[in-house]
């Protein structure tokens, strides 16, 4: 089975680690092109690395099932959870979650892996993928938001 889920996450959990560990609370409330601040897309990356983590471990202990959710809705309820953050928590969390869930998609077996992968739920494992959806976007109003102090 394709182990590169595991290299790419590892590299994406770095990229986000070096992008937040000179941020500090002005560059975090920099807002980003959706409306977000930094901090809450941090909040929101955690929050979704969190609740991959949760999917795993329920997996490994029961097998892979659905898992619904509407994905807008919990989105706008992070982001009023995220609102109410300290600001430099929100990088803390943010790494700590990403570095959770990588660690224990390398832990699953090789028959949940392909269970995953088998029932469409390969993102759950690519949490690399999610992460770099939003920091391009951190990254470039971190650099912009520099130029601005």
């Amino acid at each position: 089975m394709d182990h590169s889920f595991s290299a790419e996450n590892a590299r994406a959990t770095q990229r986000l680690e070096s992008l937040v560990a000179g941020s500090g609370e002005e560059a975090l409330a920099l807002s980003l092109p959706n409306g977000w601040t930094v901090a809450q897309a941090l909040v929101h990356l955690a929050f979704w690395d969190l609740r991959q983590l949760a999917l795993l471990k329920r997996w490994q202990r029961t097998g892979v099932d659905s898992f619904p959710v509407d994905v807008d809705v919990t989105n706008e309820a992070v982001l009023g959870i995220s609102a109410a953050m300290p600001l430099k928590e929100a990088s803390r969390l943010a790494v700590a979650s990403a570095t959770a869930v990588d660690a224990e998609a390398d832990r699953v077996s090789e028959d949940l892996r392909a269970a995953i992968v088998a029932g469409g739920h390969e993102r759950v494992l690519r949490r690399s993928l999610h992460r770099i959806e939003h920091l391009h976007q951190i990254k470039e109003t971190l650099a912009k938001g520099e130029g601005h102090g």
